[in-house]
């Protein structure tokens, strides 16, 4: 493994143990799965476990914007 961080592969350093929300859950539930695993982006998972999309916390913080906006 090379000691350039520019020139490891994705699959050498990425998270291996995937926390993942389910695309019904609710927002709050999807922080609450950040917070817990101190990630600050989760794939977002329909029924048969297929990733649908990504939520990250600048969507959450964005959606927050949209409020007061409101």
């Amino acid at each position: 493994m090379t000691t350039d961080p520019y020139r490891r592969t994705v699959k050498d350093v990425m998270s291996k143990d995937v926390v993942a929300a389910r695309a019904d859950d609710t927002v709050h539930e999807a922080l609450v799965l950040m917070d817990e695993n101190r990630v600050t982006a989760l794939p977002v998972v329909d029924f048969r476990g297929r990733c649908v999309g990504i939520l990250s916390a600048t969507d959450v913080l964005e959606l927050t914007r949209e409020l007061e906006e409101e």
